[in-house]
């Protein structure tokens, strides 16, 4: 059995080999995220936001050794803008109106100075921005969020000091501004560790999202051995051999398997290279949850090869089966891109009840649960995906009928 197993194999790894247009687009698909990474990351530096900082107050005020001045405030918003946004072009207009080109204004109005040494009205900042540019929306939002505030708590900081000298005490704005602190940790786990296991898992739910850039075509090519015989009428020709049909199930996932392998590897290297390129916002992965990766993405893939053979050796029509494999790899996308928000082994019993039937489901929970370092976990998980796969080889071998097969074709 397993010589005519092996050159069913032989002989689908040959037309695997002379596709060569299917080999680049799966090698294409894998490395497709880091790709997307370098075009994002140039096609970001080169947008050029143009940032007015307008002082239209043009005032200064003394408040015993406390100077408040709102050219000394624009020229501290010009400041930690060209730090915290090197791409922007940032310019300081005092006492005139900005250039009507510009994609982000932020403006000191007349009374400013005013209301801040006041101690009753708050001084206000006026922050305009071009509705159209999600580039000037982005620093709109760093001013907003980032710098103004900063600039609120340094002024803040002059303004108690200026009281506390009246009052003649001694006290430190820092306590005054922010006098209740947090002291962060993680349940169960030192702080080291847990910022271990943090970022570990943040990089395994970029993993399991990459799996779908292999899984879709390395899908198909696997597909394309089973469902590809039937539809070139090739498979009529392999029954009337002294070929079982288990014999060709057989050949049929061993060049799967090799296929699935060639992914998984491909797929681990773009992942490396993508949070190389990532500058370090996510932690390289470490041996043991790559592993686990290459793992859960070739048992992906054989899953869907064994759905596959099932549902084409069942006998249904070719557009059923056909239709029916685009299905496998549609299901894959959801579960895969739903799992960098979704947890899915915190869901209720009865969500994580329905999920187990879906196989890809385990493919994800194998890759978290490796990052959270609960290897035994990742395992059950990866043979609960090795089970959901040889149960459907089985039932396929079980099911194979030649005259079936050719009746429905």
């Amino acid at each position: 059995m397993f010589h005519r197993a092996r050159i069913i194999a032989w002989k689908d790894l040959l037309e695997v080999r002379r596709d060569r247009k299917t080999l680049a687009f799966l090698v294409l698909s894998a490395w497709l995220l880091p790709l997307l990474a370098v075009v994002s990351q140039s096609l970001e530096s080169s947008i050029v936001v143009h940032v007015a900082v307008v002082d239209m107050d043009c005032r200064s005020v003394s408040l015993g050794n406390v100077t408040v001045s709102s050219r000394q405030v624009a020229e501290t918003i010009l400041s930690l803008l060209r730090i915290a946004s090197p791409q922007s072009r940032v310019s300081l207009y005092s006492c005139r109106r900005p250039p009507r080109y510009a994609d982000v204004v932020v403006i000191l109005p007349r009374g400013f100075v005013e209301n801040l040494t006041s101690f009753k009205s708050p001084a206000y900042i006026l922050l305009l921005y071009n509705p159209g540019s999600q580039a000037a929306r982005n620093v709109y939002n760093l001013v907003r969020y980032a710098i103004i505030p900063l600039v609120s708590r340094e002024e803040s900081k002059k303004l108690i000091e200026v009281l506390a000298g009246r009052a003649r005490l001694t006290i430190n704005p820092d306590i005054v501004l922010n006098p209740v602190r947090v002291e962060t940790g993680f349940v169960g786990v030192s702080l080291s560790a847990g910022r271990r296991i943090e970022e570990a898992v943040e990089a395994a739910h970029v993993l399991a999202f990459a799996t779908i850039f292999v899984l879709a075509p390395a899908s198909m090519l696997s597909t394309d051995l089973i469902a590809g015989e039937r539809e070139r009428r090739s498979l009529e020709l392999l029954f009337s051999t002294p070929i079982s049909p288990s014999e060709l199930l057989a050949g049929k996932m061993i060049a799967s398997t090799l296929v699935a392998v060639l992914a998984g590897l491909l797929d681990s290297a773009s992942m490396v290279t993508y949070l190389w390129l990532n500058g370090g916002r996510i932690a390289m992965p470490e041996a043991a949850l790559l592993a686990v990766h290459v793992a859960s993405t070739i048992l992906a893939i054989m899953v869907t090869a064994a759905l596959t053979a099932l549902t084409v050796l069942s006998g249904v029509p070719s557009r059923i089966a056909t239709l029916a494999s685009s299905l496998y790899t549609l299901l894959a996308f959801f579960v895969y891109a739903a799992s960098l928000t979704v947890d899915y082994t915190r869901l209720p019993l009865l969500y994580q009840a329905l999920l187990s039937l879906i196989p890809y489901t385990y493919s994800v929970n194998a890759v978290i649960e490796a990052a959270r370092g609960k290897i035994l976990s990742a395992v059950m998980s990866l043979t609960a995906l090795t089970a959901y796969t040889i149960l459907a080889i089985i039932a396929a071998a079980w099911i194979a009928s030649p005259e079936r097969v050719i009746r429905s074709s």
